[in-house]
């Protein structure tokens, strides 16, 4: 079972900025990010939907500093954080301001247990005390003593997300969060992000999962095609049902 998290540990980081973005990866003749703009206020949810391959997790990537810090890619344009630069951070300075979570959760794992994962990320924030209090969140208490390669990808995720909660109340990125999460754990998980954004977080949340909208906590939609933003969707029209069908292909 998914807690939730106080609201004294989620207060408002900063809006989140992102100026003329354009990112090619290493090898490719196009870009796949074009002179993209986003704003993110703070306490604000704003969902990033699109077919696979318009950009929305290379824009994830290219806001924590993944690209081009660990994938090589020409890159353009600016990330800025409560009006501060992040565009000569490397992502382990990024991480202090920014939470992450890939939708591939090996990307982020890399000790041998999931207790040592934990303590890793509150050493890392200076919140040791948390650890327990994370592993309860995400429901992963009985899996502290267990290995990571031993875990199912929806335990693995969970590990992952806990990791990510961990320090300051950081503006969180989240890559497809309910990929690899069953209906149940997914819709427990949607209720935590809620009471984040009710508590003051600032989300950017990658999807395909029309799931994440039923919940209808994200307050703007920006719909990406071919690197660029397709159209940005306020809050009074992102649960039409047309708008849905097109932007998730359902």
């Amino acid at each position: 079972m998914v807690q939730s998290i106080s609201s004294s540990r989620a207060a408002t980081a900063g809006g989140l900025a992102v100026k003329g973005l354009s990112v090619r990866l290493g090898g490719e003749a196009r870009p796949i990010l074009r002179d993209l703009d986003l704003q993110v206020n703070p306490a604000q949810a704003v969902g990033l939907a699109g077919r696979s391959g318009c950009g929305k997790s290379t824009l994830i990537h290219a806001v924590a500093g993944l690209v081009p810090w660990l994938r090589p890619a020409d890159v353009d344009g600016d990330v800025a954080l409560a009006g501060d630069s992040l565009i000569d951070l490397d992502p382990g300075q990024r991480a202090h301001l920014l939470a992450t979570c890939l939708d591939r959760p090996d990307g982020q794992l890399f000790l041998p247990t999931v207790g040592q994962e934990l303590a890793a990320a509150c050493h890392l924030h200076r919140c040791k005390e948390r650890a327990q209090e994370l592993a309860s969140i995400f429901a992963v208490s009985n899996l502290r003593h267990r290995r990571i390669t031993e875990l199912s990808s929806g335990q693995r995720q969970r590990v992952a997300l806990a990791c990510a909660f961990a320090g300051s109340p950081r503006p969180v990125l989240l890559d497809e969060p309910t990929a690899h999460l069953d209906s149940t754990l997914a819709a427990e998980l949607l209720v935590l992000l809620e009471g984040l954004l009710s508590a003051g977080r600032t989300l950017i949340i990658a999807t395909h999962d029309p799931l994440v909208f039923n919940h209808r906590m994200v307050t703007r939609l920006v719909s990406l095609r071919d690197g660029r933003v397709r159209c940005r969707i306020d809050h009074s029209r992102i649960y039409d049902p047309g708008n849905v069908r097109r932007n998730f292909n359902r």
